[in-house]
């Protein structure tokens, strides 16, 4: 007889009996992406809808799914079921072909797979601010969506990304074409600017933090500031006064009591402590893959502009200037089997993760896990989807690694453990901290 899906995940949970079944649920979701049904998407109406807000986190281009899956949700919070799940939230990565499908069944939203109903769903409550608008037309929605099932503030103030071509741009990123594909769509800032204005970025973080109060039963806890890289200019700017004007409006609007994080490219020691005197509170300077040979063919404009050498050691020297669980870079689990530059056995795929991972902590870095999105308008388009173990161990490995060197959480992504945690693009906070080994 023929495997099915609900076979593979309870092989798992045999298989790792340790790691709580919201964990193995959870990667393969993000692996496999979801389907909606028609009655799903209608249901979804009026939700936090998916903002494209840096890349499409899809499985496959809006002309390929009909354009009313523009109603998708940004994510979900899945419960209950056979398998008794405690809350999982998750992000919506859109699939034609995930066995995954959100449907309603009994009147009730649920993710069914091989016909079977294996989670009950709650959509994400829109708060009233995504309804506001500037009178230029731009949505406040669009200016700084909620993410992380609504727990942070995701401000792209820059759209695109200036490693441009195949000698510069990551070879996963589809942030360039994303932007193309949500003008076209209608899901992209209204101006022709590839930049946000300052003092809309810091009235929409004023109206969230300090008026907005439908937010359900997650609130936003910080704040992320983000965008392309910046290797020339921007409205006349370099790189670090165009990211920081954004910075200094939204701390005099709204103080310190919330976090600010800002991803830009990996920097000096000098330049760090102007971040930390400009306000910022965390970085991430985002490594995405930990293999040297692998981030110079996958990140080539990284490896250009700073070098994996200089990268590793920036991002170590900021937790002397920001301190542990501030400096919170993102490694793309799957990224180093990508081919056919990458890895082909998984035991040694993980192995260098594991070292990445032991060498980094060790140093107080909290890396954040992101699993690597199969993008199809990225140089990786067509690469096989990776076993569902790969990502289970992975998780493992990060928490056994986390709580050996007792470090903090990086900040503003929420709690640890299964029924807990909000962060949506990986598995690792929805870990059991109590069952990880030191």
């Amino acid at each position: 007889m023929k495997s099915t899906t609900i076979d593979e995940i309870e092989s798992y949970f045999v298989k790792f009996p340790a790691v709580p079944k919201e964990v193995i649920l959870k990667e393969d979701l993000l692996r496999m992406g979801l389907r909606f049904s028609k009655a799903a998407l209608e249901a979804a109406e009026g939700c936090r809808y998916k903002s494209y807000r840096l890349f499409t986190y899809d499985k496959v281009r809006h002309e390929d799914t009909g354009l009313e899956i523009l109603k998708a949700p940004e994510d979900l919070q899945l419960r209950g079921g056979p398998y008794n799940l405690r809350r999982i939230i998750v992000s919506v990565r859109l699939s034609n072909e995930s066995p995954y499908l959100v449907d309603i069944v009994d009147n009730k939203p649920k993710v069914v797979v091989d016909n079977e109903p294996i989670a009950e769903v709650k959509y994400p409550i829109k708060p009233d601010y995504y309804s506001k608008a500037f009178n230029n037309g731009t949505m406040y929605s669009e200016v700084g969506p909620l993410t992380t099932g609504g727990q942070k503030v995701f401000f792209t103030v820059y759209r695109v990304c200036q490693f441009w071509g195949d000698k510069e741009e990551c070879k996963f990123c589809d942030i360039n074409k994303n932007v193309r594909q949500a003008r076209r769509y209608g899901k992209a800032y209204v101006e022709s600017k590839t930049y946000k204005n300052v003092e809309q970025v810091a009235e929409v973080a004023a109206e969230i933090f300090l008026r907005e109060k439908n937010f359900g039963d997650i609130r936003p806890i910080g704040y992320t500031i983000s965008g392309g890289a910046i290797t020339g200019s921007v409205a006349g700017m370099n790189e670090d006064d165009f990211y920081l004007q954004y910075v200094t409006a939204v701390k005099d609007k709204i103080g310190d009591r919330w976090p600010c994080a800002l991803q830009t490219v990996a920097k000096d020691k000098e330049t760090y402590k102007r971040y930390k005197a400009a306000g910022v509170d965390c970085v991430d300077a985002n490594i995405e893959v930990w293999d040297k040979n692998l981030f110079k063919v996958i990140c080539p404009g990284k490896e250009k502009y700073v070098g994996w050498d200089e990268w590793i050691k920036r991002v170590i020297d900021s937790v002397d200037i920001f301190g542990e669980g501030n400096v919170c870079p993102n490694l793309l689990p799957g990224l180093e089997m990508a081919q056919p530059y990458g890895f082909k056995d998984i035991n040694a795929a993980i192995k260098s993760m594991e070292g990445g991972l032991e060498y980094l902590m060790a140093r107080g870095v909290t890396v954040r896990l992101n699993q690597w999105n199969i993008s199809p308008f990225s140089a990786l388009a067509g690469n096989p989807l990776l076993p569902l173990e790969y990502f289970i161990r992975l998780d493992q490995a990060w928490c056994d690694i986390w709580t050996k060197y007792n470090l903090p959480l990086p900040r503003a992504l929420g709690q640890i453990g299964p029924g807990a945690a909000s962060w949506f693009n990986s598995a690792m906070l929805d870990m059991d901290p109590g069952s990880c080994t030191n």
